[in-house]
């Protein structure tokens, strides 16, 4: 299986380096392998971008802000975040980290009871759904939506959705 990863991550780079990578910073090595133990990140990674699937995928963001089952993903992120952070020694990948929580919280909080869906929540969702999709697939398939600080630096789409909501 470790053989079949290492191919895999040969050939990534490989046709990153024959396709021309057009986004800033992306240096696989750098984001992810800048820890003590790159294979429980990545995997780490995987299952947060798969609990935030099941919350706000296929249409289900404005009916899931604020509900028990909302609640318990945001409690299975934190716990996910709180055991990579001491494997993470990339600031940018840490600052992502921070945002996606703060993400996370803010929609699992919200008070579905007394206040009907917004877009704004939804969107609130959906950010922190794409920082966990292009940090899982490093831009190498899928959709891309530059929300991450590790690949887009302050041009991060996700950390100006969040400076937004915080009226900076």
């Amino acid at each position: 299986m470790r053989k079949m990863m290492l191919v895999m991550g040969v050939l990534i780079m490989a046709l990153l380096l024959v396709t021309g990578c057009s986004k800033k910073d992306f240096n696989v090595e750098d984001v992810l392998h800048d820890t003590s133990d790159a294979q429980k990140v990545e995997e780490l990674i995987g299952r947060i971008h798969s609990e935030m699937n099941g919350l706000v995928c296929y249409f289900k963001e404005y009916r899931m802000a604020g509900t028990r089952e909302a609640q318990a993903t945001a409690g299975a992120i934190i716990k996910y975040v709180e055991e990579l952070e001491p494997m993470v020694k990339s600031d940018a990948l840490k600052q992502d980290l921070e945002i996606l929580v703060e993400l996370v919280t803010r929609y699992a909080e919200y008070d579905h009871l007394n206040n009907p869906p917004t877009e704004e929540i939804a969107n609130v969702g959906r950010w922190a759904h794409r920082i966990a999709h292009d940090l899982d697939y490093r831009g190498t398939k899928g959709d891309y939506y530059k929300a991450t600080v590790t690949f887009e630096g302050e041009d991060s789409k996700a950390l100006k959705f969040l400076n937004s909501l915080k009226g900076e």
